[in-house]
């Protein structure tokens, strides 16, 4: 009975590791049933509060004729080039598109100048979750252990004495024992064989745990990294007489992340410069130029980017700043967890992915142990 309750302790404390499996689920973009891919919603929001994985389909609902749904590589996505390297487009109004593999995929609306304007998605699909397969059952005859002796014996054992007897037939029960030393000598074997089925329930949970460990680590890996979209001078938006070099400090700015410009249109505008033009608050050279009120600046390649307002003296009066933009960040397991501290801090925002996936380790570690003190 008490080592019934040991296999069962193993195998639950197994299963608490292993993440339950998920059905396939229709994701409507900008989470409209109606309307949801349209310029009046925000898309990359709207994403950011998803998990898409394989066998899931994205839904795009919109006004056939109005917009459509084109599935780009990751630089046409960038720029918003609408000649670029088109994968696959879609027009009815309501149309149904499934997530078959891992991954980043890319789409935006190719008519006008949706695209620039926000209407693009990117999703990055993840595997599906799953559960191990359960342990195979021992085969047929294999010996059932018999239950461990509460009482061991006041002395020990003299040596064991094996009789010489011919071979019992196969799955034939054991002869009777003839004297002490027979005893003996069976008691032995039903240790040898409680200890043997032991070792294979702990194997097995060993080998549970892993497989809950390598889905949880692939899980953490393969989480989704947005971009993330930074509205120049905060609430108050694009305007003069604003420190944005203290603002700059305050903010980090990396490859895909996009720069918002917010202000009165007309009143004034948005120019990506030169260095030399920065320095001489001068248009000429210039990289691009927005004047919409409501810019969108993707940050597609690292390094310096300067901007500047080019209307009505604004440059002069401190409307102009540059930035620094990082390379992405890449998700990566180290070569070895460090171990986890007595009393680790509490975690954040900011916790790396090595420490979450360490943390993953350590615990999965802790049951492995906590299984073989159960069975033994």
């Amino acid at each position: 009975m008490a080592a019934s309750c040991s296999r069962l302790a193993v195998w639950l404390l197994a299963a608490a590791f292993l993440p339950p499996p998920a059905s396939a689920e229709d994701h409507m973009v900008g989470g409209s049933a109606s309307n949801g891919w349209t310029l009046t919603n925000y898309i990359i929001g709207w994403a950011e509060d998803q998990t898409f994985r394989v066998n899931d389909t994205l839904v795009f609902n919109y006004p056939a004729g109005n917009y459509t749904v084109t599935e780009v590589d990751s630089q046409t996505f960038r720029d918003c080039y609408r000649q670029g390297n088109t994968i696959a487009e879609w027009t009815t109004g309501h149309d149904v598109v499934p997530l078959d593999k891992t991954g980043r995929r890319w789409f935006f609306s190719s008519l006008d100048n949706h695209c620039d304007l926000g209407l693009k998605l990117v999703v990055n699909v993840v595997p599906a979750d799953g559960t191990p397969a359960p342990a195979a059952p021992p085969a047929p005859g294999a010996p059932t252990p018999d239950p461990v002796p509460t009482t061991p014996p006041p002395t020990a054992p003299p040596p064991v004495h094996t009789p010489v007897s011919p071979a019992p037939a196969p799955n034939a029960p054991p002869p009777p024992p003839t004297d002490s030393s027979s005893s003996d000598a069976l008691m032995n074997h039903r240790k040898i064989s409680e200890a043997v089925a032991r070792a294979a329930v702990v194997a097995g949970a060993v080998q549970a745990l892993v497989a809950g460990v390598l889905l949880i680590v692939a899980a953490v890996l393969t989480a989704p990294a947005f971009a993330a979209d930074i509205v120049v001078g905060d609430d108050q938006g694009w305007r003069p007489n604003f420190d944005y070099d203290k603002w700059v400090d305050g903010n980090e700015f990396f490859v895909n992340d996009t720069l918002v410009f917010r202000y009165a249109k007309g009143q004034h505008s948005v120019v990506q410069a030169t260095e030399a033009g920065f320095a001489a608050c001068s248009q000429a050279n210039s990289l691009g130029v927005w004047t919409s009120g409501d810019d969108r600046v993707a940050l597609n390649t690292s390094g310096q980017w300067w901007f500047l307002s080019g209307v009505n003296g604004d440059c002069s009066q401190g409307m102009k700043f540059n930035v620094t933009v990082l390379p992405e960040v890449e998700l990566s397991l180290p070569p070895a967890p460090a171990p986890a501290p007595t009393t680790p801090p509490s975690p954040d925002s900011s916790t790396p992915v090595s420490y979450a996936v360490g943390g993953a380790v350590a615990a999965a570690g802790a049951a492995v142990v906590a299984a073989a003190v159960l069975a033994f």
